[in-house]
């Protein structure tokens, strides 16, 4: 019985675990290269992005500057067209 009990409860295989035997500095180096490269193309696209959204806020701007403006060319004209015949008839009767 005893025999029996001991093929039962064998133990598990250990893991492979690798373990260097010498440290790679070209490796370590050009690691360290690719992962500040990760981090400069993703703050360059942060940046392009950044400038993007500030043209297109300054172009919504822009776009209302401009129809402020020809709204309120409209109205001086409107007003002198209409208020024009009064001076003129008050500056004929001085």
């Amino acid at each position: 019985m005893g025999l029996f009990f001991s093929f039962s409860k064998q133990r598990k295989p250990r893991g492979f675990r690798l373990q260097h035997r010498y440290y790679d500095e070209q490796k370590e180096k050009l690691e360290k290269l690719e992962n500040t490269s990760l981090n400069d193309h993703l703050n360059r696209r942060k940046r392009i992005r950044r400038s993007w959204e500030k043209k297109r806020k300054n172009i919504k701007y822009e776009t209302n500057k401009r129809v402020i403006i020809l709204l309120s060319t409209f109205i001086i004209l409107w007003l002198a067209y209409k208020l024009l015949p009064l001076f003129i008839t008050y500056s004929r009767f001085n």
